[in-house]
């Protein structure tokens, strides 16, 4: 009995540690992710000079590259915009709030297009 369990198993071992070893390359868990994302942007690289200013940097990162001319703000006046603190940072529903301002504000000048679309109500 111990032979005809031991000669049923032997195949599936085998077939496993082959399969195992046959995987060389180790794939990354965000090759999927990036292989269908929708659009990569360039986006330009900013220096976050303060322990709290992290948000505040990826909004004016994101502003430069849509907006490079109406954008290039210095990081003081987007740390004021969402409400930037020390203690708390930038809650990223401020970072929302902003965009969807700037949609309004777009929208209103007549210059609207995709900016902000599908994040603001």
């Amino acid at each position: 009995m111990k032979k005809a369990l031991t000669l049923l198993w032997a195949p599936v071992i085998a077939a496993a540690l082959f399969a195992c070893a046959s995987q060389t390359q180790v794939q990354s868990p965000y090759d999927d992710t990036v292989a269908r994302a929708d659009v990569l942007l360039e986006i330009p690289a900013l220096r976050q000079y303060g322990g709290y200013t992290c948000g505040t940097t990826c909004v004016q990162m994101l502003m430069n590259r849509l907006f490079p001319y109406e954008g290039d703000l210095n990081l003081t006046a987007y740390e004021e915009a969402p409400g930037t603190t020390e203690e708390a940072g930038t809650p990223p529903e401020n970072i929302t709030r902003f965009f969807c301002r700037k949609r309004s504000d777009r929208r209103r000048k007549g210059t609207y297009d995709r900016f902000g679309a599908g994040c603001c109500a």
